[in-house]
């Protein structure tokens, strides 16, 4: 994750919703876990349908 001058690499979670009927991915949700206080950022959440 890169915000302004900083860099981290936060601990990530999420959930991945797929399709049965084709295997194919239909959602996938991520959050940051565990960014650092001193980092210019406090949220990360990325959704993909």
């Amino acid at each position: 994750m890169h915000a302004e001058a900083h860099t981290t690499y936060p601990a990530y979670e999420g959930t991945i919703w797929i399709n049965p009927a084709d295997a194919r991915v239909v959602r996938l949700e991520i959050q940051a876990r565990e960014i650092p206080q001193e980092f210019p950022l406090d949220v990360m959440e990325l959704t993909i349908d």
